[in-house]
Parts: C-alpha cells; sequence; structure tokens
C-alpha cells in the first residue's frame, strides 16, 4: 500500500512544479520547491516506514515459518490466525492513512491553486501599475522638457535684460560723471564770477576814490577857475573828455544792466530747473541770486553817484559862468597847475586804460555768460536725458523685478520638477533593480526549473524502473506468499495427519498398556523403549524432513529477511535448545509431559512475542498518527508561511534538491 503511494506523490510534484497554467511561474515554483522538500521529507519517512513493515512482514514470515517448523500447528493455527487479523488491521490502516494523505493532497492542490491565482491577479496589478508608471515617467519627462524650454527662454530673457540694465548702468554712469564735470564747471564760473565781482568792487571802489578825488579836483578847479579864464578853453576839452567818458560810463551802465538782465534771465533759468530737478542748486542759486542782488544795488549806488555827479555838473556849469570871470584872474596860475593838469591827464589815461579793460574783463564776461548759458543749456539738456535715463531705469527696474519675480517662480517650478523628475528617477530605478531582481530570479528559476524538469524525468525514470522492479517483487512475493500457502495447507494436513497417528498411536498404547498390564515389567519396558525408540526414529525424521524444507524455503526467501531470520533462527534456538547441550540437558521426549511442558513454554513465549508485535504496531499507529497531524498542521503553516516570505527567499539550491532526490533515490 505504501509503495503504490510513491507515483502519486511523484504525480503530485510534477504537476505542482511543470504546469503551465499561469505566465508567473516564479513563486509557484518557490511553492513547489518548499512543498517538494516536505514531500520528500514526508515519502522518506513513509518508505523508511514501509521498509520498517516490509522487515516486520518478513519476521512475521519467518515466525510463521518457524511456527509451521513447530509440530504444535494445531496450537499455532490461531496465533497465525491473530497475526493475520493484525496483518489485515495494518493494511486497512495504511489504506486510512493512504486516504488521509490523497485528502492532504487535494487540500494541497487547492492551496496551491489559490496561490497560483493570487500570484497571477499580483502579476496582471503590477503590469498594470508598472505601465502606469511608464506613462507617468513619458508625460512627466515632457512636461519637464517644454519647463526645461522655458526656462532656458527665462534665462535668455533675463540675460538679455541684465545687458540692457548693465548698459543702462553705464549710460547713468557716464550722465553722473558728466554731471559731476557740469557742477565742477559751475563751480569754476561761479569762482571767476566771484573774482569778477570783486575786481568790480575794487573797481568801484576805484571809481569812489576817483569821485572823491573829482570832487577833489573840482574844490580845487573852483577856486582855480578865477584864475584860470586863460585855460577855459583846455577845461572845454576836459569837459567833453569828462562827457566823453560819462558817455562811455553811461554805456558802461547799460552794459552792467544787459548783463543783469542777462544775470537775471540766466537766474530765472537755472531757478525753474533747479526748483525741478535739483534742490540742492537751490542755495547755489540763492548765493548767486544775492551776489547779483548786491551787484544791482552797487550799480544802482553807482547810478545815484552818476546822477549826483550829473547835478553836480549842472551845479558846476551854473558856477562856471560865474568862475568864468573868475578864470581870467587865475590864467595866472595855470602855470601853476599845468603840472596838476599833466597828472590828471596821466590819471585819466590810466581811468582810460582801466576802463578799457573793464571793458575787455566785462567782454569776456560776457563770453563766459554765453559758455555759461551754452553750458546751462547742455546742463539742461543731459539734465533731460539723466531723466529720461532715470525713467527708463526705474522702467528696467520695475521689468527687472517682475523678471526676478518671474524668474524666482521658474525656479520654483524648477525645484519641484527636480523634485519630481529625482521621484521619478528613484521610482525608476527602483522599478529597474525590481524588474533585474525579478529577471535575474525568473532566470535562476528558470534554471532550477530545468534543473527540476530534469531531475523529475530522472525521478521518472527511477521511479518507472522502481516501479517495475517493484512489481516483479511483489509478483514473486504472491509467488511465494501462494507457494507457502500451499505448502503450509500440505503441512497442516501432514500435521493433522500426523496428529491422528499419533492419537492413533496413543489409543494403541493403552490399549496395549490395558492388555499387558499383569504382563511382566521386563516386557513391558522393553516393549515400551522399542515403541519409544521407534517414535523418536519417526519423530527425528519428520524432523529432519521439515528442517530440510525450512532450509529451502529460507534459501528462496533470499537475503531480504536475512537479519530477521537470523535473530529469529537465534531466539529459535534459544527456545528451542537445538544446540546439542540443550538437547542432551533436556529430558527425553519419549515422556508426554515433557513434551507437553514444551509446549506450553514455547506457547507463552510465543505469546509473549506476540504482545510485544501488537504494542510495537499500537505504538507504529501511533506514530503514524502524529506524522499526519504534523503534516496537516505543515500543510496549513507552509501557505501561510509563502505568502508572507517574498518569491526568492524560498528558492532552494541545486544541491539541495539534488541531496535530496539522491537521499529518495536511495530510501526507494
Amino acid at each position: 500500500m505504501c509503495i503504490q503511494q510513491v507515483p502519486e506523490i511523484e504525480d503530485l510534484l510534477t504537476t505542482t512544479a511543470c504546469s503551465p497554467d499561469s505566465g508567473f511561474e516564479v513563486s509557484k515554483i518557490d511553492v513547489s520547491s518548499t512543498s517538494k522538500e516536505n514531500l520528500m521529507k514526508m515519502i522518506s519517512s513513509l518508505l523508511d516506514e514501509c521498509d520498517t513493515l516490509k522487515k516486520e512482514k518478513t519476521r512475521l514470515e519467518g515466525e510463521v515459518d518457524r511456527l509451521e517448523a513447530d509440530q504444535s500447528a494445531v496450537v499455532y493455527t490461531k496465533q497465525i490466525e491473530t497475526l493475520e487479523k493484525t496483518l489485515a488491521q495494518a493494511q486497512a490502516d495504511a489504506c486510512s492513512w493512504q486516504q488521509r494523505l490523497k485528502e492532504a493532497e487535494e487540500n494541497y492542490l487547492a492551496e496551491n491553486i489559490k496561490v497560483r491565482t493570487d500570484l497571477t491577479a499580483r502579476l496582471e496589478r503590477m503590469t498594470k501599475q508598472y505601465e502606469a508608471a511608464n506613462k507617468d515617467k513619458e508625460s512627466m519627462v515632457i512636461k519637464y522638457a517644454t519647463s526645461e524650454r522655458e526656462v532656458i527662454v527665462a534665462r535668455q530673457q533675463k540675460e538679455a535684460v541684465e545687458k540692457k540694465m548693465k548698459e543702462m548702468e553705464k549710460e547713468r554712469e557716464q550722465l553722473l560723471s558728466k554731471n559731476k564735470m557740469l557742477i565742477g564747471e559751475r563751480a569754476r564760473i561761479c569762482q571767476t564770477l566771484d573774482t569778477k565781482v570783486q575786481k568790480i568792487n575794487s573797481f568801484q571802489r576805484e571809481v569812489d576814490r576817483l569821485k572823491e578825488e573829482v570832487s577833489s579836483r573840482e574844490v580845487k578847479i573852483k577856486w582855480a577857475q578865477t584864475k584860470l579864464k586863460s585855460e577855459m578853453d583846455a577845461h572845454k576839452e576836459t569837459q567833453a573828455k569828462l562827457d566823453r567818458a560819462l558817455t562811455k560810463i553811461t554805456k558802461h551802465e547799460e552794459e552792467l544792466k544787459s548783463i543783469k538782465e542777462e544775470a537775471e534771465k540766466v537766474v530765472r533759468s537755472t531757478r525753474d530747473d533747479e526748483n525741478s530737478r535739483a534742490n540742492v542748486l537751490d542755495k547755489q542759486l540763492k548765493e548767486e541770486k544775492a551776489r547779483l542782488i548786491m551787484e544791482r544795488q552797487v550799480f544802482e549806488d553807482r547810478g545815484s553817484a552818476f546822477n549826483k555827479v550829473s547835478a553836480e555838473l549842472e551845479s558846476l556849469k551854473t558856477k562856471h559862468s560865474a568862475l568864468v570871470e573868475e578864470a581870467t584872474s587865475l590864467r595866472s596860475k595855470v602855470t601853476t597847475y599845468e603840472s596838476e593838469r599833466e597828472e590828471s591827464e596821466k590819471l585819466f589815461t590810466s581811468l582810460r586804460q582801466e576802463v578799457k579793460n573793464a571793458r575787455q574783463e566785462a567782454g569776456d564776461l560776457n563770453l563766459q555768460l554765453s559758455n555759461s548759458a551754452h553750458l546751462q543749456q547742455q546742463l539742461q539738456r543731459e539734465r533731460e536725458q539723466l531723466a529720461s535715463a532715470t525713467q527708463e531705469n526705474e522702467r528696467l527696474q520695475t521689468t527687472n523685478n517682475e523678471l526676478e519675480s518671474d524668474l524666482l517662480t521658474c525656479r520654483q517650478k524648477e525645484a519641484e520638477l527636480l523634485a519630481f523628475t529625482q521621484k521619478l528617477t528613484d521610482k525608476n530605478v527602483q522599478i529597474q533593480s525590481q524588474l533585474s531582481a525579478l529577471q535575474s530570479k525568473t532566470q535562476l528559476l528558470e534554471l532550477e526549473h530545468g534543473e527540476l524538469k530534469s531531475e523529475l524525468e530522472n525521478i521518472k525514470a527511477q521511479r518507472n524502473k522502481i516501479k517495475a522492479d517493484l512489481t516483479k517483487e511483489n509478483e514473486m512475493q504472491n509467488a511465494q506468499i501462494e507457494e507457502l500457502t500451499r505448502q503450509l495447507a500440505e503441512k497442516i494436513e501432514e500435521m493433522k495427519q500426523l496428529t491422528t497417528k499419533a492419537s492413533d498411536l496413543e489409543n494403541e498404547i493403552q490399549v496395549l498398556k490395558k492388555k499387558h498390564n499383569n504382563s511382566l515389567k521386563v516386557s513391558e519396558t522393553r516393549h515400551l523403549s522399542r515403541d519409544a525408540e521407534n517414535y523418536a526414529n519417526v519423530w527425528n525424521s519428520m524432523r529432519a524432513e521439515m528442517g530440510v524444507e525450512m532450509e529451502m524455503e529460507g534459501v528462496a526467501m533470499g537475503s531480504r529477511a536475512s537479519s530477521n531470520a537470523s535473530l529469529n533462527n537465534i531466539e529459535y534456538q534459544s527456545t528451542n535448545g537445538s544446540s546439542p547441550q540443550s538437547q542432551e540437558n533436556l529430558p527425553s521426549l519419549n515422556d508426554p509431559l515433557v513434551t507437553q511442558q514444551l509446549l506450553v513454554d514455547r506457547i507463552i513465549k510465543l505469546q509473549k512475542s506476540a504482545a510485544k508485535k501488537a504494542e510495537k504496531i499500537e505504538f507504529l499507529e501511533e506514530h503514524v498518527a502524529q506524522l499526519v497531524s504534523e503534516l496537516k498542521k505543515k500543510s496549513r503553516i507552509i501557505p501561510n508561511y509563502i505568502m508572507k516570505e517574498e518569491a526568492g527567499a524560498l528558492a532552494n539550491s541545486a544541491s539541495d534538491t539534488s541531496k535530496d532526490l539522491s537521499s529518495l533515490s536511495s530510501s526507494l
């Protein structure tokens, strides 16, 4: 019964390991490999138990043969029947255990199918997730490319704006340098104007001094007109010269007035410009204005002085008529005053030179004022350019701020995209590593699957070979069992015949004893000794025949039960006392009480051995029940363990599988 389970278990292994139902073979091979180990261990244990049962069977057959060899076959028939019942019960237990094993195999197949369906569903879900991840990856790569293009465009725009900003900064620096130059030029012009004003003030003081001198001269002339009548012509000439000087002075005043007007215009223009543009220049313009006001006051004072001089001249003209008379008296004194006149002429020439110099300086000042006006116009233009540049700078700053905000947003987006791309790359790397690991696992498992297939083919070949050998051995055993049963039936019939003969002989002995009770003891003893010798000879001949037959049967059984037969022979020899010493020590078999006692002792020993065998059988049944319970527990634990563990953790190496297969082949 146990031998018939081996092909079914091998078929189970082939169906679990080589079934092409699903496309994902990795976890199936792992499950089959782990279950295969357990099944291999179970098969090895079952084969060991089968070997023990075979040995027990051979031993029981040896016991049967040994019991058949005994003369008390009638007594041992019941024991043989009990042993056959125990064998039948053991076979029934083996059948029940086989049914349980089939149920466990069916449960295992159902669990394997569930695991296959779960793994196929997982594989489909993983493939869908992988496809979705690939699509997300492609879309994010496109988004990343577009964002990179936008970032590049923004960078180009930023670079262009930065170039413009640099150019505007350069222009601004140039304008600031020009403004500084103009401010320095203006300060220089102001300094020159201050120097000119100081010179004019000195000239004014000189004019005042000259006025004083003129007044003193006029006093002198008043005193001298009475004496200088002869010098009226010269005085007229001097008067004409004075008129010319006055005309020159009036011209000079007009020029000064024009200069004032121009200065006022310049001040007004500069005031308007500086009030609108530069707060710093207001103070300077106010100072210039104050200076111009001072100059105006000076010029007004100068005009009032000239008016006074003209009034005095008119008064002098009135007095001149009075003095003409005195001039005649003073002609005598002209000679004395000619030297003074020459000095006055020299003074007038010096004054003329100073007036010429003042005119030249006024022309220079006019030129400088025209240049300053031109410079002011240029400064105005540059200020306008600076204002436009500042407006452009402000506009560019606003655009720069907008671009910086855009750049910040772009950088944030770029950082987000980089983080997202980093996540995508990490996920892709993880998926690729998982795929590479799965591919490597699939390759390894395919190799292991091929090795297992080749090993399974070898196992199948060995199984078929072993199956053929087992069928041959079963046939031989069945033939031997039939022969043994036939021989046993023949021996039982012979034993029955012998027992009938023995009973007949005993009856005859009793009849002879009754007939020859009154005969002589010597004749009785002789007859009894002869009968006993005859009976002993017959018994020895029968025993010799049965010993030869047992030896032939032992040779036919072969080496399969040599150890058990030897042990049984040793026990048989020890119990039967087949050695010559024990036979010598034993009393003679002629006594029926002795033979009866020996048979009782042997029956007791056989009952003890049968009790021991029954205990062994009970122990084996309990052991089989424990193994079945452990198999059920393992069949429950294995699927949970497979579901928890990864696919690669349960893969077996080729060496372990080869060792298991070699142990299986050796056990088979």
